[in-house]
């Protein structure tokens, strides 16, 4: 078959164009390609690096937890006796409360017998304060001794 010189040089520029569009895709494969293995390679490092420092927090934030609950037990608190206190005093505020709403409902002559009730609870209710307030003033002293131990430790570390 004839070919036109033409023709010819219309197919050889398209195909030189197909050519070059075919390398400018490969080229940009290729760069897109040492991106994410760079990236990755990179990211690899990041989480090797961020592995180390977490074991290594880990680590210390076990010590001190072990440091500390050796130091409450020889400090002798005692959690549960300041939950039940605690409880103690959350109940008896619910029962003024109840106590306070039936003396307003109540009528005049049985206001005075809620009353008295209301004064006696209101007398458990500060011993039972007077109690968590101490179980407080022993916990800041523990925790006066805990951060003088922490500060130690980390000194000697």
């Amino acid at each position: 078959m004839f070919v036109t010189r033409r023709r010819h040089e219309e197919e050889l520029a398209a195909a030189r164009a197909e050519t070059t569009r075919q390398r400018t895709r490969a080229e940009k494969a290729e760069a897109t390609a040492r991106t994410e293995i760079n990236v990755r390679r990179h990211i690899g490092e990041q989480n090797g690096l961020l592995h180390a420092a977490n074991a290594r927090l880990t680590g210390r934030n076990k010590a001190l937890s072990d440091r500390l609950a050796a130091a409450q037990v020889a400090s002798g608190f005692d959690v549960t006796k300041a939950k039940q206190t605690a409880g103690r005093i959350a109940r008896l505020q619910k029962a003024v409360a109840t106590a306070r709403a039936e003396a307003a409902a109540a009528p005049a002559k049985a206001r005075a017998a809620t009353a008295g009730e209301l004064h006696r609870s209101q007398k458990a209710r500060g011993a039972l304060e007077e109690q968590l307030l101490t179980v407080q003033r022993s916990n800041e002293v523990q925790a006066a001794q805990l951060r003088d131990l922490a500060e130690k430790t980390r000194e000697a570390v």
